[in-house]
């Protein structure tokens, strides 16, 4: 049998399903990437993955299910403003969606919390975002 998937790895693609074909976000990020694969002079703004956290619990069925901190991060140069507006519009493309995930079954996606932040030495603007995710494996 191969090996599955990492729960994380899986419902970071659901979200990358749910957020590249979006026409909106297109319109407002220049990319969405690894936090790790960033490329050199990409330009402003972007959202970045990571780094998530996994708690799996087993099920009295058997099943191993995820409680999950999924991270998200926004990056301007521009404002804090843009900011704003990059986060509800992945709000509203995320918030209290059920993703579905072909080996885990579907996770729960509920928004927990975002702030603002600059960095005076940048001059970068970040916006972290955190949901909480509840995934339920398949039989």
């Amino acid at each position: 049998m191969a090996t599955r998937p990492f729960v994380l790895l899986e419902m970071q693609d659901a979200v990358q399903a749910i957020l590249k074909p979006d026409p909106i976000l297109l319109q407002m990020v220049t990319g969405i990437h690894d936090a790790d694969a960033v490329p050199i002079n990409a330009p402003f703004p972007y959202i970045t993955y990571g780094p998530h956290v996994d708690q799996s619990y087993p099920t009295y069925s058997g099943h191993i299910n995820s409680d999950a901190l999924f991270l998200l991060d926004v990056w301007s140069d521009k404002s804090r403003a843009e900011l704003y507006g990059i986060l509800a519009e992945i709000r509203r493309l995320l918030d209290n969606v059920t993703l579905a995930m072909p080996d885990y079954g579907s996770a729960m996606f509920q928004y927990e919390w975002s702030t603002v932040l600059y960095n005076q030495d940048t001059k970068f603007w970040n916006a972290p975002m955190r949901y909480h995710a509840y995934s339920f494996e398949l039989v």
